[in-house]
């Protein structure tokens, strides 16, 4: 009875009403054109933003631009127009899909590129159009591919990627003349020792793939994509060895080519090993590297003349070699002799002769140090990982290394290296109408994180300041450097001190600050390379769950490390209480950027895996997982069956939140039902307490059960934190946990509910509304609002302003701020979905504690343009109930209107419960004496009265409600498959704004 999801109608009532295109506005004082936001006419203002003092003339610029649900049946229908209306070359491609059964398979996000003229530090405006008439003109951009390779003519040059071998790129033609040697561009690592795997220093293997590893990724006028994938031949005893991806991107009218090379240990061993003490598992390796270098030979060029800069001087001899030892110490040398010396060398050289040349540009060259260029006899080597630094690396298992190149072949003659060193620096992107942004991103939950409009401060920094080799600078990235340091936020652990957990690209959005775009871009790259999740094809069952724990001896896994092996894991898993992750799907998004793709799936897989042991079943044949101990068996669940199978708290919220970024981003219908077992259990766990309080057991007399926290509140200690102050509270049994606990499930059931639109999730966010709007807040002497402590217990409190008052201090720890910024902004988001008018009070008073702090961006959206349409449907007032046999009974009702009694509603939501059905429990906690002093006296004691009245959010949900009809218009339906008993039936209606009304009256009825 309690299955239910709302159909195609209710999807279009809930997407629609926040979002209505073609329509008036639905939030209040938002500003934009809306006659250019309509599907058919769109006219969407895309700006370009050049950031490197460079002028750009006909360069390709890529960004991504989201779509409401049903907007965009067809990314076809996509062209680019400039400001006089003229077609330029432009192109689109489906980034994400609005995924059936909840919607139609119209465009999500599409990646859209175009060719565009903007000066130097200057903005240009192009316009997005959706007619289908809008013909991009031609453009020579071509690739084609046979049974050898994949040709790609720019028109200023053609490019050969060969199916299988060495080469990542076999020719590269300027004028007709071929500028690469023979080998073209290769990838080489130098092995150190590891006897037992017959690895030698100094032994040297060489990238290789085959067809089956080569993909046009993207393929248009505008800019084509080939993704090259291999590994390292001859690798060691087994051949195994380290793999790797090139990405190389080509661009309509450029000679250029940028190439994402990465290194990567992401491949598991398939088949099962002894591990030692009876068991059996996967190994995975982790290989020494003396060097890993890319190797580009230079055609005709032996006498060839190098170049590069050192401090913005222009450096020429025969030979060049360049080495960057540390953040503020390189080195150049030629012609046997220091030509050179400095602090951070621009990472660009040149080699030239015979009238041809390549320029190479290897992005944030200083800061990712070691870093070695060369430059001699015909070939340029590019040290990713230079031998010049004399120590051993290595890459743990699940972890990356990228690197950002941008190979310029030339005629005769020399580009101005200063500008490629700048061009390559910053990239150039577009930003869509903020406006456009948040009506169709931030308010359909296509932008996860939430997005506000916001003034642009007085002035906006468009780049950063480079980071210092000792404490961040202002503007700058951390206080750490080198290349397994740069990027990093903290060491606390892959959470990140939570930078993770709020948006961090939205001030780019909303005015184009790109110092924070490129602050956020550099620590989103690297925690994707570093977190060692990054596996091909992982064991759910067998690998995955070691993420819970954060070691690999829990799982069927062994890893296998050389002599002297050093840990370069400078951080850990994403653990389960920090899992949020937002930067990776918000810069795919933004850029393509499959790095950033890779890792949100990768993460999706590692909740999925962690998940896994309430969603499948164990292996029974020695190739599961590890039982006992940290681990449970692996047994599906039915929650809908199970009323006792309850999950609670961050670390089951923050999983089910990437496992449905994860149904997002692949579509995969077994994705969504495991996410539904596990929102459906948070829902019984908000059901098994009257007042909906998000924690699956109690904690006994004393807290000595369960919890430390059970006598324990946390008041603010001055610096930021919490300190723990033990008080004397009632010796009883409470459901204890931190308020912001409950904000994380919120997360991850609202992530679940805008990928489902199942109303079980809904029902559990509308509870979680009344928990804090109206049992865990906290009022002040004059009985206003003030927050929430940081931990809340259902008989404990704190209730009143005395109890969450530090009785040495006299400072109370209510408040909207610091962990219950999370609270807050959950809160928010849920504020669309349920138009309860009793949120804005309590979200203005948030956004005035908060101000317009990113990690309460769905505040400031809410307060400052809240929903138009604020008047629900009104209440049904004469719902009438008869048995009508055979374990079935009719309702009968008249139709409310949309706005109180005019106009129609959307849809009904009806409920039925053998407790009495009230719109909000009044009683709990039950003080009567003796109090529940245990567990089970605690679930005695809820059951009771679970049993004598329920909420409308915790009873049962029927199916099979009628559509609404016209106001006053008398409807019927039959509920079907009732055991005997005494039933209370109520309903409430929601109309195309998801405004919900007020309870019906309540009937009761007997069904024998």
């Amino acid at each position: 009875m309690n299955r239910k999801t709302i159909g195609l109608a209710g999807v279009v009532a809930l997407m629609l009403s926040a979002v209505a295109f073609g329509g008036e506005p639905q939030w209040q004082n938002l500003p934009g054109a809306n006659s250019d936001f309509k599907p058919g006419s769109l006219k969407l203002p895309l700006v370009v933003t050049e950031r490197s003092g460079v002028a750009r003339r006909g360069a390709v610029v890529t960004s991504g631009v989201p779509f409401p649900p049903g907007f965009l049946p067809d990314v076809g229908r996509l062209a680019v127009v400039d400001k006089d209306g003229k077609p330029v070359v432009s192109q689109a491609t489906a980034m994400l899909t609005w995924h059936k059964p909840a919607y139609d398979d119209s465009a999500q996000w599409a990646l859209v590129s175009f060719v565009a003229d903007v000066d130097a530090n200057a903005t240009a405006t192009y316009y997005l159009t959706d007619d289908g008439k809008s013909a991009p003109p031609a453009s020579a951009l071509k690739a084609t591919r046979d049974e050898k390779a994949i040709t790609v003519a720019t028109g200023a040059a053609k490019f050969t990627i060969p199916l299988e071998g060495a080469s990542l790129i076999g020719r590269a033609e300027i004028g007709g003349d071929d500028v690469l040697g023979d080998a073209g561009v290769v990838g080489r690592v130098t092995a150190g020792d590891w006897p037992d795997r017959t690895l030698k220093a100094g032994d040297v293997q060489t990238t290789t793939h085959v067809a089956e590893g080569v993909a046009v990724e993207e393929s248009g006028p505008a800019r084509v994509v080939v993704a090259i994938k291999g590994g390292f031949k001859p690798g060691d005893k087994e051949g195994g060895s380290y793999g790797f991806t090139a990405r190389l991107y080509f661009a309509a009218g450029s000679p250029q080519v940028r190439l994402i090379y990465t290194v990567g240990n992401c491949r598991l061993d398939p088949t099962l090993h002894d591990t030692g003490n009876g068991r059996k598992g996967r190994l995975a390796y982790i290989w020494p590297m003396q060097d890993a270098s890319l190797l580009v030979s230079l055609a005709g060029a032996e006498k060839a003349k190098a170049t590069t800069l050192a401090d913005g001087k222009t450096v020429s001899a025969d030979g060049l070699a360049v080495i960057q030892s540390t953040l503020d110490g390189c080195k150049v040398t030629g012609d046997g002799r220091e030509l050179a010396t400095g602090k951070r060398h621009e990472g660009v050289i040149d080699l030239a002769g015979g009238g041809r040349g390549l320029a190479v540009t290897r992005r944030h060259f200083a800061e990712e140090w070691p870093g070695a260029l060369e430059a001699k006899g015909g070939m340029i080597r590019v040290g990713l990982l230079p031998a010049e630094s004399n120590e051993t690396y290595c890459l743990n298992h699940g972890q990356r290394k990228s690197w950002d190149l941008l190979l310029t072949p030339h005629g005769a003659e020399t580009p101005d290296l200063a500008a490629l060193h700048n061009q390559a620096d910053a990239l150039l992107l577009f930003r869509p109408d903020p406006v456009w942004m948040v009506r169709a991103g931030g308010l359909t939950g296509a932008w996860s994180a939430g997005l506000a409009l916001a003034d642009a401060p007085a002035k906006v920094s468009m780049r950063r300041r480079p980071a210092r080799a000792s404490g961040p600078s202002k503007g700058g990235v951390g206080g750490s450097d080198g290349w397994d340091r740069f990027g990093v936020i903290s060491s606390w652990n892959a959470g990140g001190a939570h930078w993770n957990e709020n948006t961090a690209f939205s001030r780019w959005l909303q005015y184009g600050d790109g110092a924070e775009f490129d602050n956020s871009e550099i620590p989103t790259l690297w925690a994707a390379d570093a977190c060692p999740i990054q596996f091909d094809h992982p064991d759910y069952d067998a690998c995955w769950p070691y993420v819970g724990y954060g070691s690999a001896e829990h799982t069927r896994m062994k890893v296998l490390t050389y002599p002297g092996y050093k840990n370069r894991c400078t951080w850990g898993l994403p653990d389960t209480g920090h899992m949020g992750m937002w930067m990776w799907l918000e810069y795919y998004q933004l850029t393509g950027d499959m790095r950033a793709r890779e890792a949100a799936e990768h993460l999706g897989q590692m909740a999925r895996g962690y998940l896994w042991r309430y969603t499948h079943d164990e292996k029974k044949d020695g190739t599961g997982a590890l039982t006992g101990g940290q681990f449970r068996d692996f047994k599906r669940r039915d929650p809908d069956a199970e009323p006792g199978f309850k999950l609670d708290r961050r670390y089951i919220g923050w999983p089910l939140y990437c496992l449905a970024q994860y149904y997002q981003l692949t579509g995969d219908a077994a994705v969504l039902d495991e996410a539904r077992i596990i929102a459906r259990a948070f829902r019984n766990t908000a059901r098994a307490c009257p007042i909906g309080q998000l924690v699956a057991e109690p904690a006994g007399k004393n807290g000595t059960e369960v919890t430390e926290y059970s006598a324990t509140f946390g008041f603010p200690n001055g610096n930021g934190g919490v300190a723990s102050q033990v008080r004397e509270w009632p010796k009883s049994a409470s459901l204890v946990q931190s308020n912001f606990y409950s904000g994380i499930v919120i997360y991850g059931l609202r992530e679940y509910y805008l990928v489902s639109h199942d109303v079980e999730a809904l029902d559990t966010l509308v509870g979680q509304i009344d928990r804090f709007c109206h049992y865990s807040m906290i009022h002040d002497p004059q009985d206003q609002p003030a927050g929430w402590s940081y931990i809340f217990a259902d008989y404990w409190g704190p209730y009143t302003w005395e109890d969450a008052t530090n009785p040495k201090t006299g400072k109370s720890a209510a408040g909207f701020t610091g962990s219950n910024e999370l609270v807050c902004d959950a809160i928010a988001r849920i504020y669309p979905l349920s138009g309860r008018a009793d949120l804005m009070d309590i979200l203005k008073l948030a956004r005035k504690a908060n101000g317009t702090n990113t990690r309460t961006i769905s505040v400031t959206m809410a307060v400052a343009y809240p929903k138009q349409d604020q008047t629900p449907p009104a209440a049904v007032k004469d719902l009438s109930a008869e048995s009508a046999g055979a374990g079935s009974v009719r309702l009968t009702w008249t139709a409310p209107g949309g706005d109180g009694q005019e106009g129609q509603a959307a849809w009904y939501q009806v409920k039925y419960s053998p407790a009495k059905i009230v719109e909000r429990v009044a009683g709990w906690p039950d003080r009567t004496e003796p109090l529940p002093g245990t567990r089970a006296e605690w679930f005695e004691r809820a059951n009771a009265f679970n049993a004598k009245q329920r909420s409308f959010w915790a009873a049962f949900n029927v199916e099979g409600e009628p559509d609404p009809a016209a106001a006053g218009t008398k409807q019927t339906m039959t509920v079907e498959g009732l055991a005997p008993g005494h039933y209370n039936f109520a309903l409430k209606s929601w109309d195309r704004d998801m405004n919900i009304s007020d309870v019906s009256n309540v009937v009761e009825v007997t069904v024998k």
